[in-house]
């Protein structure tokens, strides 16, 4: 059974930890706000004290919010994060037997063409190679006049497909 890929889970893992690395600063911008009204509070005359002790308490106050709403939030995403998981398991679990199970008609298809179809003539490993080749090179030409169209490359990486596809060309009337 496949698991999630290693560069997907990698994906998951820096978006929260780039979250966390977000909330962490805030947390740490909060405390740096209280130390320095801290300070500024010891400097003060006992007159203006009252305004500053105020000005703490509302900080105090904001943090602890800020440290609950962390609490809350991370707990929310980490229930997120497993049911996510979860749904993935499953849904890569329904794909593998949908694979498992194509294969079995792909290879019971396959026994009951050749009992029923006549064996197909021959033919020449230079043929099988010219037919690939026309197949591939058709394929490419369209590619490349959809990429035209689309201008989603460059001119130069344009130029560069043109110029394998004539080398495709000239092989085949080799």
């Amino acid at each position: 059974m496949n698991k999630i890929p290693a560069e997907q889970k990698a994906r998951i893992l820096l978006k929260h930890l780039d979250r966390a690395k977000k909330k962490l600063n805030e947390r740490e911008q909060t405390r740096i706000e209280l130390d320095e009204a801290l300070k500024r509070l010891r400097m003060l005359s006992t007159a203006s004290l009252k305004k500053y002790v105020d000005q703490v308490e509302q900080k105090v106050q904001e943090l602890l919010k800020k440290e609950k709403q962390l609490l809350y939030n991370q707990e929310k995403e980490e229930s997120i994060h497993e049911r996510l998981i979860e749904q993935l398991e499953a849904l890569e679990n329904k794909i593998n037997d949908f694979l498992e199970n194509s294969e079995e008609r792909q290879q019971l298809f396959e026994k009951a063409s050749k009992a029923l179809l006549p064996p197909a003539p021959s033919v020449e490993e230079a043929d099988v190679e010219r037919i690939k080749l026309q197949g591939m090179l058709e394929g490419l030409e369209l590619l490349y006049a959809s990429l035209e169209e689309s201008k989603e490359l460059s001119a130069e990486r344009l130029k560069k497909i043109k110029q394998q596809i004539n080398m495709l060309k000239a092989k085949q009337n080799l």
